[in-house]
């Protein structure tokens, strides 16, 4: 792996550390993952393409080599007992992947 990558590597960490939070991933197949730091944006701004209008939606984005990959399904729990499930994957660059999430009740 080049240096130039091992740079955005270390800085998408920081970044995510910075602004994120411990959770619990909870894959698909049964497999937990705990302690994995993600950033979750509540208020993530994207323009909606049937109306044309500004809306919001709540994102994750995590560390591609903390989960290898986040599926639609995968759950997460973060310390304060929320329960989020992931609905659509929206990016994965090689290092992190952001993804829609959906608060259940």
């Amino acid at each position: 792996m080049s240096r130039f990558n091992n740079a955005l590597k270390a800085a998408a960490r920081r970044v995510i550390n910075a602004a994120g939070e411990p959770v619990l991933v909870s894959k698909k197949n049964g497999h937990k993952l705990p302690d994995v730091w993600v950033h979750i944006q509540t208020d993530a701004e994207f323009t909606n393409d049937e109306t044309k209008t500004v809306d919001y939606r709540t994102e994750v984005e995590v560390m591609k080599d903390d989960v290898l990959k986040l599926s639609r399904g995968d759950e997460i729990v973060t310390e304060d007992e929320r329960l989020f499930r992931v609905e659509e994957k929206l990016q994965d660059d090689g290092i992190t992947i952001r993804a829609v999430l959906l608060e259940l009740e």
